[in-house]
């Protein structure tokens, strides 16, 4: 019998889709949430399939930009 892994990423990626699709897609509205999934995928991008499409740089670049607003 195979282990399920949970991917430890999925559902902060869903909560970014929800608050878009509340948001009428306005990205500037769903900062705190992608903060939150972008420091989800430094921590598990090598097991999160939700992270797979981002590289660790992207993952840093996107950390810097939006802590700069989630934090003000």
């Amino acid at each position: 019998m195979s282990k399920k892994v949970i991917d430890p990423c999925k559902s902060k990626a869903c909560d970014i889709q929800t608050c878009l699709q509340k948001n009428n897609y306005e990205e500037e509205q769903c900062i705190k949430e992608m903060f939150v999934m972008f420091e989800c995928c430094k921590r598990w991008r090598e097991i999160s399939n939700s992270c797979s499409g981002f590289s660790n740089e992207v993952i840093d670049a996107k950390i810097k930009q939006y802590s700069k607003v989630h934090k003000s």
